[in-house]
């Protein structure tokens, strides 16, 4: 049952998500033209605006998916801060973490973490703590962008071991990168 006091900003939070609903219509409409009605000679200024464009949806997407899990979080209780600690079994990112690390990406299941999320971290017999600081969606670009704070030697071998571990496709719609800060103190 939700709590009275959470329904008003549920509400606020689903026509947010309508409205960039409506913004990403009106950025693939744009996109649709460039692509249609290419000047003469298809110049850098519109591969410019196609990229950035394209970032921004990506972007929207990262937020419309950060609204789901708030409202979600606001639904549930037993879903926020410190519900299920985070079990790392592969002994490369036990090692990782063991070290000192500061930052540790890994892959989860989308609609759990978002920014600010407290966690918990089972690291063998040791618990750690940490704060969510980033969500990733998950391609290629990002695995290689954030590879250096898994504990794997190589995106390739990350996703190996997610997809072992879950024992399921790393389906970007149903993964995401996770980076947390793991607190020292």
């Amino acid at each position: 049952m939700v709590d009275n006091k959470y329904n008003e900003i549920i509400e606020h939070l689903r026509e947010a998500k309508v409205d960039l609903g409506n913004a990403v219509l009106t950025i693939m409409d744009r996109i649709n033209k460039i692509i249609e009605h290419p000047n003469e000679n298809f110049d850098k200024e519109q591969f410019e605006e196609l990229q950035f464009l394209e970032k921004k949806l990506e972007e929207i997407k990262e937020i419309r998916g950060e609204i789901d899990d708030i409202i979600l979080d606001l639904q549930d209780p037993s879903r926020s801060l410190g519900d299920q600690p985070i079990i790392f079994n592969s002994p490369y990112v036990q090692k990782y973490i063991l070290s000192g690390a500061k930052l540790v990406a890994t892959i989860m299941r989308t609609g759990y973490y978002y920014i600010g999320k407290k966690v918990t971290m089972k690291v063998g017999d040791k618990e750690f703590y940490g704060k969510v600081v980033a969500t990733k969606p998950l391609t290629l670009f990002t695995l290689s962008e954030y590879v250096n704070y898994s504990g794997f030697g190589g995106v390739w071998e990350w996703l190996f071991e997610a997809t072992q571990q879950y024992k399921a496709v790393m389906n970007p719609d149903k993964f995401e990168i996770v980076i947390i800060e793991v607190d020292r103190k």
